[in-house]
């Protein structure tokens, strides 16, 4: 149990508390305008559904990824997909990627 302070806070001098929704938006910088693309520290590779095996497609699903300071994808959207559950295992397998950032910059990559 916490104990009470015995200190206060003058009302004047108390920050105002941000909810997520107030939260200023975060700006992603177009992959266009990077000096060096992110190179891939971890690539997971999404699972081959059986539909897609027993109906034998194959190809390459595209997805704008958002990347953030740490490397991490915040947000995965598809551009190219192939059906049979394929995108959604891409979608999965993209929310595990890690990248090494060379701008240190929040990124939007295709």
């Amino acid at each position: 149990m916490m104990q009470p302070q015995n200190e206060f806070v003058k009302p004047e001098e108390v920050k105002p508390y941000l909810t997520p929704k107030e939260t200023p938006p975060v700006k992603f910088l177009p992959a266009y305008k990077l000096t060096k693309m992110p190179e891939p520290k971890r690539i997971i590779k999404p699972n081959y559904t059986v539909e897609a095996e027993k109906n034998g497609i194959e190809g390459k699903v595209r997805m704008k990824l958002h990347i953030d300071a740490e490397g991490r994808v915040t947000k995965a959207e598809l551009i190219q997909c192939l059906g049979y559950g394929l995108d959604e295992a891409s979608l999965l397998a993209a929310e595990k990627f890690l990248f090494e950032l060379a701008d240190g910059n929040l990124i939007e990559t295709v």
